[in-house]
C-alpha cells in the first residue's frame, strides 16, 4: 500500500466498506482511507441504494433519515408505501403495515407489481416502471387543486411553496395519466385519502431511489408530507426502508466519497478544515471516486489498489465481467471476509474477519436506532474483528491507534458526528437509542418537531423525465423497451376509445369508467 501510494499517489487507492459491518468498523475504514491513505476514494452500498434518500431529504428537511419510528404505525390514519415490498424485504415492518391495513387503516401502494401488500391496499396505483415522479406530481396536483393543503403548516414552517404550487398546477394531468398508465380518477381518490387523513405515514424503498430521477422522487415525497402537514407529529412522516442491516450507519459514519462522518461535505472549506484538525493530517478537499468510477479507472490503468471490507462486489454489482476485468487489472486487491465469496477468490490478500457474534459494536437501523451487539464467542483461530484489522493496518502505516474497542471508537465518533454527541457505549442498554442523542443521553424518536433541521422545510419541484435506461443504450435493455412499446400501444388504444354505454344502464360513462365496471 505504501509503495503504491508513493509511486502512483493516494488517489490510485480506494476502499469499499460494508453496510453489514458495525458503525465502528465503517468509521475506522473511512478514517483509514482518508487520514492514512490520504484520499476520499471511499464508498459502500449505502450510497448506491439510498443516496437519493439522504440527498433528497437533506435538501428538503435538513436530515436524510427516517422522521418517525416504526411504533407510529399503530397511530397512523393512512399508510403510503411506494417502491417497496416490506413483507418480503422488511418482514417486521411489513407485518405491522399489513396488520394496520387489515384493521381498516387506508393503505395506498404505489408499485408496478402486485405485491403482498397490494392485495390489502385500499388503492393500488400500478404505475409503469420508472414513472414515480409523474405519479407523485399527479397526487400533488389533486391535493392543491382540491384545496386540501395544510395552509398553516405551509405558511409557518416551509418556504418556496408559491413557486412550487404554480409549477405543479401547470402540468397536463392527462399527459401524466398516459405516462403512468394509472387512471387519474383512482390517483385522485388516493391523493385525497392521504390529504384528508389526520396523520399519514409514508414508507419507500429501492423502487424509488434506484432510478435516474431517484433524488427528485424523494423530494416529491417530502413535498407530499409537507403540503399535508405530515411532519413532526406522531403517525406521520417520511420513512425510508433500508436494505442491509447497517445501511443507515455506514452512511452516518462517512463511507461515501463526497461526505465524511456526520455528512459534512468534504469540499466545503469549513468542514474540510474541521476534518483536518480532528485527524491531524492533510486531507484532500475534492470528491473521491465512486465504486463504478474505481472500476473504470482500474481498467484504464490509472487505479492500482482496492481494499474491500465485507462487500461481495463480483456477486452484487451490475456487469460481473466488467467488475472482474477491473479487479484483475489491480496491483493489489485486499479483501476482509467471512467466507470465500466470488470477490474473495480474486483477492491478492484475504484477511479473515469475525462475525457479529464474535465482536462487539453497534448497528443503526432504519429508524435511527443505535443498537449494541455484544461478543458472545471468541473469534475462531486466524480471524480478527474488522475493527481490529483496520487499527492494525493504520498502525503499520504509521498512524498510531489503540487496539479496537467500541467504547473508544464511539467516543471519537461522538466528537465529530453531532447527532452521536451523547452516545456512550455503556449507556446504550438492550434497546439502544435513536439519534440524535443529546449530551446527557436523551435520544429522539421523532424528528422536525417545531422546526426542521434546516430551519424551514423547502419545497422542490421535479418534472418527469424518462429513465436513462429508456432514452440511452436501448440495445442493452431490449426487454424493458419491448415492454414499454407494448404498454404504450395499449395506452393509446385505451385512451382513444370512443364513449360507450356503461353496463349500468342508469348512467352513461366514458370508456375508462366503463372498463372499471
Amino acid at each position: 500500500m505504501t509503495s503504491i501510494k508513493a509511486q502512483y499517489g493516494a488517489d490510485s487507492i480506494g476502499g469499499i466498506s460494508s453496510a453489514r459491518c458495525t458503525n465502528e468498523d465503517n468509521y475506522l475504514m473511512q478514517k483509514f482511507i482518508r487520514a492514512v491513505v490520504g484520499t476520499d476514494n471511499i464508498d459502500c452500498c449505502a450510497r448506491v441504494c439510498h443516496s437519493p434518500t439522504a440527498i433528497g431529504m437533506q435538501r428538503t428537511f435538513g436530515t436524510g433519515a427516517a422522521t418517525n419510528s416504526i411504533k407510529d404505525i399503530k397511530l397512523t390514519k393512512c399508510l403510503l408505501v411506494i417502491g417497496a415490498n416490506p413483507t418480503d424485504a422488511h418482514p417486521v415492518t411489513g407485518a405491522k403495515i399489513k396488520q394496520a391495513a387489515m384493521k381498516g387503516v387506508p393503505l395506498i401502494v404505489i408499485d408496478p407489481r402486485k405485491t403482498t401488500l397490494a392485495k390489502y391496499a385500499t388503492y393500488h396505483l400500478q404505475l409503469r416502471p420508472g414513472t414515480n415522479v409523474a405519479m407523485l406530481n399527479m397526487m400533488l396536483y389533486y391535493i392543491i387543486s382540491e384545496g386540501l393543503e395544510d395552509k398553516n403548516f405551509i405558511e409557518s414552517r416551509t418556504e418556496g411553496y408559491e413557486e412550487f404550487k404554480q409549477q405543479v398546477l401547470g402540468q397536463n394531468i392527462d399527459e401524466l395519466e398516459a405516462i403512468t398508465g394509472v387512471r387519474k380518477e383512482l390517483v385522485r381518490e388516493a391523493a385525497l385519502t392521504y390529504a384528508k387523513a389526520e396523520a399519514a405515514m409514508e414508507f419507500h424503498g429501492l423502487g424509488v431511489t434506484e432510478h435516474s430521477q431517484g433524488t427528485f422522487t424523494v423530494m416529491l415525497i417530502a413535498d407530499l408530507a409537507m403540503i399535508t402537514g405530515n411532519i413532526g407529529k406522531r403517525g406521520a412522516g417520511v420513512n425510508p426502508l433500508r436494505g442491509q442491516n447497517n445501511v443507515q450507519g455506514a452512511a452516518d459514519m462517512g463511507c461515501q466519497p463526497y461526505q465524511g462522518a456526520g455528512y459534512y461535505d468534504v469540499t466545503v472549506p469549513e468542514y474540510h478544515q474541521k476534518y483536518e484538525a480532528f485527524y491531524g493530517v492533510k486531507l484532500p478537499d475534492y470528491v473521491g471516486l465512486k465504486t463504478p468510477q474505481m472500476y473504470d479507472a482500474a481498467i484504464e490503468g490509472k487505479f492500482k489498489a482496492i481494499w474491500s471490507m465485507g462487500e461481495d462486489m463480483v456477486q452484487t454489482d451490475p456487469n460481473t465481467h466488467h467488475v472482474k476485468a477491473a479487479i484483475e487489472k489491480l496491483d493489489l486487491f485486499v479483501v476482509q471476509e467471512l467466507f470465500m465469496t466470488e470477490t474473495a477468490k480474486l483477492a491478492h490478500v484475504i484477511l479473515p474477519g469475525a462475525s457479529f457474534l464474535e465482536k462487539s459494536g453497534t448497528f443503526t437501523n432504519g429508524e435511527r436506532r443505535i443498537q449494541r451487539v455484544n461478543k458472545v464467542v471468541e473469534p475462531i483461530a486466524g480471524t480478527k474483528s474488522d475493527g481490529q484489522i483496520m487499527v492494525e493496518i493504520m498502525n503499520k502505516m504509521g498512524y498510531p491507534q489503540p487496539d479496537y474497542n467500541p467504547d473508544w471508537v464511539l467516543k471519537e465518533v461522538s466528537q465529530i458526528v453531532p447527532f452521536f454527541e451523547g452516545v456512550i457505549w455503556d449507556e446504550l442498554g438492550s434497546n439502544g437509542k435513536q439519534w440524535p442523542v443529546q449530551k446527557g443521553g436523551k435520544d429522539s424518536d421523532l424528528l422536525h418537531v417545531g422546526e426542521f433541521k434546516r430551519g424551514k422545510g423547502k419545497f422542490v419541484y421535479g418534472s418527469y423525465k424518462e429513465s436513462v435506461e429508456l432514452t440511452e443504450n436501448k440495445n442493452e435493455f431490449p426487454l424493458y423497451h419491448n415492454y414499454q412499446q407494448r404498454t404504450r400501444a395499449l395506452q393509446l388504444r385505451y385512451h382513444d376509445s370512443p364513449y360507450q354505454q356503461c353496463k349500468n344502464s342508469e348512467r352513461r360513462l366514458s370508456a375508462d369508467k366503463c372498463r372499471r365496471c
